[in-house]
């Protein structure tokens, strides 16, 4: 059979009714319920290990405006990140914490930056035992 816009039905179309519809309707509520403009607040406990490389970023930079040094762990681990971003701002903010410079370099290949960050695990257990 053709189809033919002009030409109108004789049967009555049949509404639509059952569980899909209603729950159509619930999961579009839960959804708009579930939208918020705002984005979640950073925590550097959390967001440092974000999958997200933005999100990791975000974590660093709030970690290096606050000062604080009980991420330095954390921020020495991700000087062998993924992505070249995340390496160099935690690079930065080591160096702004800590006072250290330690000639890190986020670009170099794996091996190298695996050897940097042992250098600054030692580094920050003997400033530890120190205490």
């Amino acid at each position: 059979m053709i189809y033919n816009p002009r030409v109108i039905p004789t049967q009555p179309r049949r509404r639509a009714g059952g569980i899909l519809p209603a729950l159509g309707v619930v999961l579009a509520a839960v959804a708009a319920g579930c939208a918020n403009d705002r984005p979640r607040p950073i925590s550097p406990s959390d967001d440092l290990f974000d999958p997200n490389p933005a999100r990791r970023v975000q974590a660093v930079s709030h970690v290096r405006r606050t000062g604080a040094t009980d991420h330095v762990p954390t921020l020495i681990e991700l000087l062998d990140d993924e992505d070249e971003g995340v390496r160099m701002l935690a690079g930065s903010t080591l160096v702004d914490l800590t006072g250290r410079d330690s000639g890190y370099r986020p670009y170099l290949d794996p091996g190298e930056r695996r050897a940097q960050v042992e250098d600054w695990r030692r580094w920050w257990a003997a400033r530890g035992a120190a205490k």
